[in-house]
């Protein structure tokens, strides 16, 4: 094996190892952050939608941007709102994440 070839299958190999070590971290810090005692409504908005847990499974990418983009969202006081009427209807109104969060439910 060549010399680049066994940097190329260290490098890889570190990368992966990175991934795994790291997949348990971001799961617990995305479960806090979307839970209904956490900052951000998205939890409240996934239970809402009937989206558990489970059902997010393998969508960590989406969820960790979903959960970014609603820590910076102009409309959490509609969202809120929204929220404590108990709707289920409407969400496309203001959410930002409501299409990625309809296609986890």
């Amino acid at each position: 094996m060549s010399a680049l070839a066994l940097i190329a299958v260290s490098v890889l190999g570190a990368l992966a190892a990175t991934a795994l070590l790291s997949a348990p971290v971001l799961l617990g810090w995305y479960r806090s952050a979307i839970t209904r005692e956490g900052s951000y409504p998205l939890g409240a908005l996934m239970q809402r939608l009937a989206i558990s847990a489970d059902d997010a499974a393998g969508h960590e990418y989406a969820l960790t941007a979903a959960v970014s983009q609603c820590a910076s969202c102009g409309a959490a006081e509609r969202c809120r709102d929204w929220l404590a009427s108990g709707r289920r209807e409407g969400v496309e109104t203001f959410c930002p994440n409501a299409s990625m969060l309809r296609n986890l439910s």
